[in-house]
């Protein structure tokens, strides 16, 4: 995946990163099925993916960088991290609980701005973060 975003990356304005690759892989997959009769019990080791927002920001020029953060609850001081280690210019902070859900809850989180967006319907959150890359965006031509 990473290759194909770097591929397109700099000719965009704005990238918005609202889904990602599992943080961990199988090391060793085995292709087939495995017999419980030779391996009773099975240890299974994984391995990190790369980060490709974290890429993304490292080789961000003029680009928007717009990351999510999937949390049980709202950890602002994670997110704030992320903000910074990401390279990001807007992180939108989310609870795991709303998958699946029409509605929810986010924060949004930029270095100058904290907007907490009530939980509604996902369009209605969508354009709150359509607005907020919008005023980055303006902020940025003055």
């Amino acid at each position: 995946m990473l290759t194909a975003m770097l591929a397109q990356y700099s000719q965009q304005d704005v990238v918005i990163a609202c889904a990602a690759l599992n943080d961990y892989q199988v090391s060793e997959p085995i292709i087939g099925k495995i017999s419980k009769q030779k391996h009773p019990n099975l240890d299974v080791t994984l391995t990190s993916n790369i980060d490709v927002l974290s890429e993304l920001g490292k080789r961000k020029q003029n680009q928007i960088l717009v990351g999510f953060s999937a949390q049980n609850d709202f950890n602002l001081a994670y997110g704030q991290q992320k903000l910074i280690e990401k390279n990001l210019d807007l992180i939108v902070i989310n609870q795991i609980s709303a998958m699946g859900s029409n509605q929810n809850e986010v924060i949004l989180l930029t270095k100058k701005m904290q907007r907490q967006i009530p939980n509604q319907s996902k369009i209605i959150v969508a354009q709150a973060i359509v607005t907020a890359i919008s005023e980055i965006i303006e902020e940025r031509d003055k």
